[in-house]
């Protein structure tokens, strides 16, 4: 029997960008959202560096709800100003992940890395990659076998067609989570596969 993969970490804001403080020390210390953590950092200062900023210190401050608040309203705003896929908008919907993942809503952090990693994708940007992690990191969480089949069958799709196009990119994860699928089939009484 082959060795199970290293176990995806949750999502974390870089600490040297966001100044937000990490998850609690029983978490796993996971990637970097894109939202703080963009591999390609917008040209010049952010345009929305204010309310991030006022994300990351309700985070720092244990105010998860009111983050959760603030970063929803802020998508809202910014997406009304700038378009829903707007690099700074998505930016802000990867912490709005990392958000979600921080109050333990692993389903909201999953769809807004999936919704994220897909506007990345589209553009053949490698920072999909890292939300697709992220997402993987949420769905770990997800307890219910039925929800997680159907959460996996929709990361592991995106993430295969991105491993498939982006060289090295797969690190032994996207195989532990083919094996999570097997055992969440079990547990649901289906047929893997």
């Amino acid at each position: 029997m082959a060795a199970p993969a290293p176990p995806v970490p949750g999502p974390t804001p870089s600490a040297a960008r966001s100044g937000a403080v990490p998850p609690a020390p029983s978490r796993p210390e996971p990637p970097a959202p894109a939202a703080v953590a963009a591999q390609t950092p917008p040209a010049g200062p952010s345009l929305l560096a204010e309310p991030v900023a006022r994300i990351n210190e309700a985070l720092s401050r244990g105010r998860i709800e009111f983050a959760a608040a603030l970063a929803q309203r802020s998508i809202a705003d910014a997406s009304a100003r700038f378009g829903h896929e707007h690099p700074e908008v998505l930016r802000l919907r990867e912490l709005d992940a990392y958000v979600a993942y921080r109050a333990n809503d692993s389903s909201r952090a999953f769809r807004a890395s999936m919704e994220a990693a897909r506007v990345w994708w589209r553009r053949k940007d490698p920072q999909a990659l890292q939300n697709v992690l992220n997402a993987a990191a949420a769905w770990r969480l997800v307890a219910d076998p039925a929800q997680g089949l159907r959460l996996g069958e929709e990361l592991i799709g995106l993430w295969e067609e991105i491993v498939g196009e982006l060289p090295g990119s797969d690190d032994g994860h996207l195989a532990g989570a083919r094996a999570r699928m097997e055992r969440l089939a079990r547990r649901a009484g289906r047929p893997a596969g």
